[in-house]
């Protein structure tokens, strides 16, 4: 049989308790729970929140804010308001203070104005389960950013070398990348210099390929093909979409071949002409 033990203690201010601390020894292996309470000021001995050595915290609401469409929430100060460094962060289940549209299951971020008049939101977790950051109320999508957003872009760039292989990898145009999910697809551009030459119509297939293999659902290759002793040098850029890939570290490359049609293994195939730039971007997309 187990048997267990309780002390509390409760702090109170002006009469009210605001505070409930308490341990209870158990003899089942000689452990200890501990618990903190916090207790409504404005709705006597209603219990806000507690935390427990065996779980988290809970906190719930008050009347008091419940007024205002606000739930329960956190508010962390740097020091007293009547101080020159005054700033503070708030976290509530739900916000209607400013009536902008946000629900009572809305999980929102926010701050106060210097005038202390209206709430500046700066993230929210609707309860559709889409997020958005900066001010906005009812985001579109499951991450919707209000703002400006940097997305990451792996790439490599050079000037030259150029390379006259006919057929095999181009080894200078290598990105190596890491795909962080195996879901989502790769958004992957490039821009070089291309050239097919020969004294009938000739053609010179490119191809964007990862770890030295095609992309699995659909190839991503590119064609040149030129008139009889046509020799120009044109930049191009290419874009495509490679799905299948699974996570982890890749490497994504350039092929070329010669034996495309019309005329296979007719054409003279230049990758870059005179130093100019190539770039290879990569970027994961759902």
């Amino acid at each position: 049989m187990f048997l267990s033990v309780r002390t509390q203690a409760i702090i109170s201010v002006n009469g009210k308790d605001i505070l409930e601390v308490s341990r209870t020894l158990s003899n089942h292996k000689g452990t200890y729970q501990r618990n903190l309470k916090l207790l409504g000021p404005s709705d006597g001995s209603k219990e806000l929140g507690k935390t427990s050595l065996y779980g988290g915290m809970a906190l719930h609401g008050d009347s008091e804010h419940a007024e205002h469409g606000i739930g329960p929430n956190i508010s962390f100060h740097s020091a007293f308001p009547d101080s020159k460094d005054n700033r503070h962060l708030y976290m509530s289940l739900g916000d209607t203070w400013n009536n902008r549209g946000v629900s009572k299951n809305d999980f929102v971020i926010y701050s106060w104005d210097n005038a202390y008049q209206n709430h500046i939101q700066h993230m929210i977790f609707k309860a559709n389960g889409n997020i958005g950051i900066g001010d906005i109320t009812d985001p579109g999508a499951k991450l919707h950013v209000n703002g400006n957003f940097i997305r990451t872009i792996a790439y490599a760039t050079g000037n030259g070398p150029n390379d006259g292989t006919d057929v095999g990898q181009i080894k200078s145009r290598v990105l190596r990348f890491t795909k962080a999910k195996a879901a989502t697809k790769l958004r992957i551009s490039y821009t070089d210099n291309f050239s097919t030459h020969g004294k009938r119509l000739s053609s010179c297939r490119w191809e964007i390929r990862v770890d030295g293999n095609s992309c699995p659902n659909q190839k991503l290759i590119y064609d040149d093909i030129s008139a009889t002793g046509d020799y120009t040098h044109t930049d191009h850029t290419v874009v495509g979409y490679c799905s299948g890939i699974k996570a982890g570290s890749h490497t994504i490359e350039v092929w070329v071949n010669s034996s495309a049609t019309p005329n296979p293994g007719s054409g003279n195939c230049q990758t870059g002409w005179n130093n100019s730039t190539w770039v290879l971007e990569a970027e994961e997309v759902n």
